[in-house]
C-alpha cells in the first residue's frame, strides 16, 4: 500500500501486484464520521482486469461487497480467525 501513500483513493501497480484503494462505495462511515476506506492487494487475474479505481469497484467491490455488508452492523467486528 506505500505506493499509494496518504491518497485516500487510488490504484498503483507494484511488481506483479495490484494496491487498491477507495472509499466505501456505499458511503458508510466510521463514527466519527469518516469515510471508510477498503484496501486490497490483487494478485493474479485481477491485476489484468484492475489498471484504475473504477476497474476496482467493477471488478473487486462486488466480490467483497455482501461479506463487508453482513458484518457492517454487528456490535463488535468478527474475530478474523473465528
Amino acid at each position: 500500500m506505500s505506493g499509494l501513500g496518504s491518497a485516500s483513493n487510488g490504484c498503483v501497480r507494484v511488481g506483479e501486484a495490484v494496491a487498491l484503494r477507495f472509499h466505501d462505495p456505499e458511503r458508510r462511515t466510521d463514527r466519527s464520521g469518516r469515510p471508510i476506506p477498503h484496501n486490497f492487494v490483487l494478485y493474479d487475474e485481477l491485476t489484468e482486469r484492475v489498471e484504475t479505481v473504477e476497474d476496482g469497484l467493477r471488478e473487486v467491490w462486488p466480490l467483497v461487497a455482501d461479506d463487508f455488508a453482513r458484518v457492517w452492523d454487528l456490535p463488535r467486528a468478527p474475530h478474523p480467525l473465528r
